[in-house]
């Protein structure tokens, strides 16, 4: 890490000297950390840019460095609580040294590539399914005019789960007469109708005829994007178990394994791409096949991942003149092939990280080997397909488009994303554990690396375990559940919405108004918009429309997100499996599916990728115009990375290299301000069954909380290093602002503290309730709990107000827990609220009382209630402000109020004078005839109007409906 030459710069004589005594420390000798690529991370990590060796630098970057060095150093050795650790989310974890960062870095980029894969092919899947499959069904073009129905469809999808699941060889032998009975037998003449139309969509999947009717070619073209896209993961994963093979340590496995490898890749280029003038290219084919032009028309591309580099890169391929060349066109090939290939990879990267797992029977390397070089042939495998058809021998292959294409989708996306998650760990873990084994190694030192790839390790299991294994009943009813909880607390919520939204004010927090300045200036630029787009469609965080419409947002999903299709699981061994269905699984299903139809999660959902998508790009833009001001620095790495000192890259390679930076940087700054949902990135203690309910809704305040505490950690680290603690200074030492992440703390407690209140003070609006704090929020909570007077009416039911009428353990064990005892209350079962307050709280059994019910129903939904009992009568009366109010819940500051009445200060009256009284009032502003500074047209004001008849009746009818009388 240290530079031996000797430097005239006395800032940089000072960094080689701290370097060198880092350097020489136990602990990072013992963990290898005196390396160029650690000396690097480290200064991102601390400094919060790139070092260019070739420019001077600051006496504020020197201090920081040296502050974080001395924390780094601190932290090697000290291992977690192991209670705490419960209560950490894995990020948090793991981002203390740099390959266990960089794994779970890798392990949200895996997540996410993932989840955008499926929802992309959700698209295609369901132009496949809903227009294609299904009007073949209905339309009868098939079967002289007869059509099918669904209803049929389904009955065939339930025998061939049947046949799967059979356990004797009498119920698969009874299974498949039934299915002998509905679709025929290949080839036959004399099929019955169902049969007709399965064996014809299949042959357009295979390729054996030609699309006729617009029908059939709609379902082609979408079935070749998707198997260009799927051909691209399995790609991908292939390279990167290679790279996994090459941390095998025997050099007899490593190299077996490596020539598997090399032949199931070259069989995938056989099974995808055409190479040179093939037999099974049609002609006159339209262009069906052109995969540049596929690609151009989906705006995808065919590019690997290079797991060495990092770099990725346009794929080549063997040609038949043993050259490599980029492939031009795909050919025609069966869904199973790929899906045969995808879990084969699979099983050689589990043998590469656990030769001596019981399921191999002592199998060598060589064995596989040979025994993948017996069935890879593409011959071969065409021969094994066509023996699975014939029913006769009692062997049969999926004749179910609906399960066979997901099967097709979700193996090589599985396949990917283990291969991903596999690689990742493999690079972090293996680099601990030689800490462990190498010789020298304080006792303590090894614990501590042993400690962290333990924590590792359950990380990686958790995001496996959770797309693969069965799904248990108890897993069923927690999903029912928190489904249920999910539409009644946040179905629908125009409020919950605009809070999620208000989220957005985090990137002010991070960047200040500069975030908003620098991203429309760069985004003028019609290049810089696509470099844009394209690294959003990198991560996942940009989707299709259909998909983003279709799908429901991982990050408000929760626990109703399928792991897998209806009726399937994922498995290890075998990829998608159908499952017999039980009673609590169909529940859980259908409220997943309700959920989703319904529209329930749409405003948090809109919100929430609004939020993301607007991050990543002004995170991205921001970025990118601080690294296109040092374009030599990034062109030297570049030509570093890719081992050259004389090919000088082009301009648009740079940028391209850079984009991809900016991308990493903005994907990460994403994640930090709008966290992560994913099972695997909660708390352990979120993850378990009993946490999945009670501490539902709850990774949001886990993830703020680490987000206040990283960024105070910054903050106390820049005041450390600091210019009288509190600026920063150039390179001749002379002040230039204050700190960034002191000034990025500073905003967010203005935020809270001082913008939100002088907002609801000026306006008349509490923005508190969109604009909340969850750690303020819940602490003011207990605090009012705990410290109100029992004595005191008024305090006893502010008290029990602050956790809805129950106490404050009772308060905070979920939704779920929570709506339990509130019906129990309000039908006095078991009262939690006191009596006293039962009748001002409207808690006491009373269905006559309009409130009773309204209570009722909120257990329900909460929107609908406030819909139903709050916003219609409004509507109905013509009140259009409390309308507004009640939904938004931009209600008058009542604590504001409160204070200033008990002020007794004449500011009270002159504030409410001004904000009714003067046209120029933000109350008023929108209906004075001018608006202020001159600036556009003024609104028409709304009088308020006699109520009609027909209203009053109406409003009578719906108050008699919320009282139960009707």
């Amino acid at each position: 890490m240290a530079c031996k030459k000797i430097l005239a710069d006395p800032l940089k004589k000072e960094l080689l000297k701290v370097a060198t005594a880092f350097e020489k420390d136990a602990k990072v000798k013992a963990f290898g950390y005196n390396d160029p690529s650690t000396a690097e991370w480290l200064w991102n990590k601390y400094v919060g840019s790139p070092r260019d060796p070739l420019k001077p630098i600051t006496s504020t970057d020197l201090k920081k460095y040296k502050v974080g060095l001395a924390e780094f150093k601190d932290t090697i050795g000290k291992r977690e609580n192991p209670f705490l650790r419960w209560f950490k989310l894995p990020k948090a974890l793991m981002r203390k040294l740099p390959e266990t960062a960089s794994f779970v870095e890798e392990m949200s980029n895996a997540t996410s590539f993932r989840q955008r894969h499926l929802k992309e092919s959700a698209t295609e899947l369901n132009e496949m399914i809903e227009n294609g499959l299904y009007k073949m069904v209905l339309s009868g073009d098939y079967h002289g005019g007869a059509p099918w129905s669904k209803a049929e469809l389904k009955k065939y999808q339930n025998l061939e789960r049947d046949l799967e699941v059979a356990k004797t060889p009498q119920e698969r032998q009874d299974a498949m007469k039934k299915i002998v009975e509905m679709v025929g037998v290949k080839d036959g003449n004399n099929n019955p109708i169902g049969g007709k139309v399965l064996w014809r969509f299949n042959d357009l999947l295979t390729f054996k005829d030609v699309p006729k009717t617009p029908t059939e070619e709609r379902i082609v073209e979408n079935w070749n994007s998707l198997r260009a896209r799927s051909a691209k993961l399995l790609l991908n994963g292939i390279e990167q178990s290679k790279a996994i093979i090459k941390t095998v340590k025997d050099a007899n496995t490593r190299g077996d394994l490596t020539r598997a490898l090399d032949m199931l890749q070259g069989a995938a280029e056989r099974i995808h791409f055409q190479q040179g003038i093939d037999s099974q290219t049609y002609v006159n084919n339209k262009g069906q096949f052109g995969l540049q032009e596929m690609m151009k028309k989906h705006d995808m591309d065919m590019n690997v991942y290079n797991a060495e580099t990092g770099l990725t890169k346009p794929y080549k391929m063997i040609d038949a003149n043993g050259e490599r060349v980029i492939p031009r066109e795909l050919t025609k090939y069966a869904p199973e092939y790929v899906i045969e290939l995808s879990n084969v990879v699979r099983n050689i990267m589990d043998f590469a990280s656990n030769s001596k797992d019981g399921k191999w029977q002592g199998k060598t390397s060589e064995q596989i080997k040979l025994e993948i070089e017996k069935n890879v042939d593409l011959g071969n495998m065409i021969n094994r397909l066509k023996a699975r058809t014939d029913v006769e021998s009692g062997k049969f292959y999926s004749l179910d488009p609906i399960f066979y294409l997901n099967k097709y989708v979700n193996d090589v996306a599985h396949f990917n994303y283990a291969t991903r998650i596999n690689l990742a760990y493999k690079k972090a873990a293996d680099k601990l554990w030689d800490v462990t084994r190498r010789k020298g190694t304080a006792q303590d030192l090894g614990e501590y690396a042993k400690h962290m790839a333990d924590m590792m390790t359950e990380i990686k299991d958790s995001a496996l375990n959770n797309y693969e294994g069965g799904v248990t009943e108890m897993d069923n009813v927690v999903r029912f559940i928190n489904g249920m909880e999910y539409v009644s607390k946040l179905g629908w919520s125009v409020r919950g919405g605009l809070r999620n939204r208000s989220q957005m004010l985090f990137d002010w927090v991070k960047y200040g108004s500069k975030a908003w300045t620098t991203s429309s200036k760069f985004y003028d630029v019609r290049e810089n918009d696509k470099m844009a787009k394209d690294q959003l469609n990198r991560f996942g965080i940009l989707f299709g429309e259909k998909a983003m419409a279709a799908s429901t947002s991982i990050a408000t999903a929760g626990s109703i997100e399928q792991v897998a299709p209806e009726g399937t699981r994922m498995t290890k061994e075998a990829g998608l499996r159908r499952v017999e269905p039980t009673a609590t699984g169909r529940l859980a299903e259908g409220t997943a599916k309700f959920v989703e139809k319904s529209g329930a999660t749409a405003p948090l959902q809109i919100a929430e990728n609004a939020n993301r998508r607007g991050t990543f790009k002004r995170a991205f833009a921001m970025s990118f115009t601080e690294m296109n001001k040092n374009r030599e620095y990034f062109k030297r790495q570049w030509m570093e990375a890719h081992g050259t000192k004389e090919k000088v890259p082009s301009d648009e390679v740079i940028t391209e290299y850079m984009s991809n930076l900016a991308g990493n940087q903005a994907a990460k700054v994403t994640r930090d301000l709008h966290f992560e949902y994913d099972n695997w990135a909660k708390a352990k203690a979120l993850q378990t069954k009993t946490g999945k309910v009670v501490g539902q809704f709850q990774t949001y305040r886990f993830a703020l909380w680490d987000l206040q505490w990283q960024m105070l950690k910054d903050a106390k680290r820049a005041g450390k290093a600091g210019k009288f603690g509190l600026f920063e200074t150039n390179t001749q030492g002379e002040i230039t602002r204050i700190m960034p992440e002191i000034q990025q703390a500073m905003r967010y407690l203005s935020l809270y503290s001082l913008i939100v209140p002088l907002a609801s003070v000026v306006t008349d609006l509490d923005f508190g309730n969109l604009v909340q704090n969850e750690t303020y929020d819940t602490a003011q909570r207990f605090f009012e709990f705990y410290t109100a007077d029992a004595d005191d009416p008024e305090q006893l039911e502010d008290k029990y107000g602050q956790f809805f009428g129950k106490g404050a353990l009772a308060g905070n064990l979920g939704p779920f827990v929570s709506d339990i005892l509130t019906i129990a209350d309000l039908f006095d079962v078991y009262d939690s609220t006191p009596e006293e307050l039962q009748e001002t709280m409207k808690m006491k059994y009373d269905p006559d009382d309009p409130d009773w019910w309204y209570k009722m129903a909120r257990v329900a939904n909460v929107q609908g209630a406030r819909t139903g009992w709050h916003t219609l009568p409004a509507f109905l009366k013509g009140q259009w402000e409390r309308m507004g109010r009640v939904e938004t819940g931009m209600y008058k500051p009542k604590h504001l109020y409160d204070w200033m009445r008990e002020s007794d200060d004449p500011i009270y009256k002159q504030r409410k004078d001004w904000l009714y009284n003067n046209p120029y009032s933000p109350i008023n502003w929108m209906y004075t005839g001018d608006r202020m500074f001159g600036v556009g047209p003024a609104l028409p004001r709304v009088e308020k109007k006699r109520k009609k008849r027909k209203n009053q009746e109406a409003v009578n009818v719906l108050e008699g409906m919320l009282a139960g009388k009707w």
